[in-house]
């Protein structure tokens, strides 16, 4: 498997779950990927239930896109066992309890956003750029 240019960046943003983080990357650079195996490693440690993660994607097609990408990922980590079986099928629970949708606009104007007071910035780019910077 070839090294990333930016595999420092990608395995902070799994593996740094005591901060908040942005990935800030272009299009196409596995940014929900990575969002992915963050919210898996924090259901699997038990930082936090499934239940108590809010992730907004700006289309409902996205939104659908990302709770089957992480239903996938779930269920091959269940597949595998350990001692993290339990936490993983509650997460499974929890997410087909929730409806995959995008957040609602304040009134007629555009969705709300607000960056975490503490956020790090990590940034990802695609294969073949230069080495990228965490902050």
């Amino acid at each position: 498997m070839k090294m990333l240019p930016d595999s420092a960046a990608r395995s902070r943003a799994t593996s740094d779950l005591d901060h908040n983080l942005v990935v800030d990357a272009g299009a196409g650079t596995g940014k929900t990927t990575v969002l992915i195996d963050r919210i898996v490693q924090l259901v699997a440690t038990g930082r936090t239930e499934l239940r108590r993660i809010t992730a907004i994607t700006f289309t409902e097609k996205a939104a659908g896109e990302l709770k089957l990408r992480l239903r996938n990922v779930l269920e091959e980590r269940l597949a595998t066992g350990g001692d993290t079986e339990e936490r993983l099928r509650t997460a499974l629970e929890q997410l087909d309890r929730r409806a995959a949708t995008r957040a609602p606009g304040r009134g007629r104007g555009r969705p709300r956003l607000r960056r975490a007071r503490s956020a790090r910035r990590v940034r990802v780019a695609p294969s073949g750029l230069g080495p990228m910077v965490c902050r």
